[in-house]
């Protein structure tokens, strides 16, 4: 199912693409296909469940209670995840930074 939602969006050469979930029990940050950008966040409150091995695209994960930021100014969006001890992941992205790539990694 991921795949046909990040394909659509490459197909309609859509940009400025950042998905924000939280269905996991981990904070990760990945870059899928396309060059599409996406963070897990959470929980805040329940339990934590430990990862599956990692993906191709993973960049990051941590196993603490974490929440996002994320903040848009003239320089960019940031986005932050913030866990009990602090920030376990911190980026910036310009608008080119958030172009849907096609197959050949070249953005669209």
């Amino acid at each position: 199912e991921r795949d046909l939602i990040l394909d659509a969006f490459a197909h309609a050469q859509t940009s400025g693409v950042l998905f924000v979930s939280g269905d996991q029990h981990w904070f990760a940050a990945h870059v899928h296909r396309h060059g599409i950008r996406e963070f897990q966040i959470g929980p805040t409150a329940t339990r934590l469940f430990a990862p599956p091995p990692a993906e191709p695209g993973v960049l990051h994960r941590a196993l603490e209670r974490n929440f996002g930021l994320i903040d848009v100014g003239s320089r960019g969006l940031r986005f932050r995840a913030i866990g009990p001890r602090g920030t376990l992941y911190d980026e910036t992205f310009t608008p080119d930074g958030l172009q849907i790539q096609d197959p050949t990694g070249f953005a669209m």
